[in-house]
């Protein structure tokens, strides 16, 4: 978990960077704009995003439909 306020080109970078690093990783993205920000991002690799403000509900929901991807063997 890291909280960040990036624009959005770098919040784009900062997901492919981290996919890059491990493509299992499920990228989870806190954001105040679901607007286009959020389609981006989901486009450059985030699992899913969550607006703020949030409940804990809402966050434990999301995380449980976020499962990691399996790697192929």
């Amino acid at each position: 978990v890291v909280n960040m306020t990036l624009p959005e080109h770098e919040s784009v970078r900062l997901v492919e960077d981290i996919l890059d690093i491990d493509p299992t990783i499920a990228v989870v993205v806190l954001t105040d704009n679901v607007g286009s920000e959020g389609e981006t991002l989901l486009v450059a690799g985030a699992r899913a995003f969550i607006r703020k403000p949030f409940t804990t509900y809402d966050l434990i929901d999301t995380l449980r439909k976020v499962a990691p991807v399996l790697r192929r063997q």
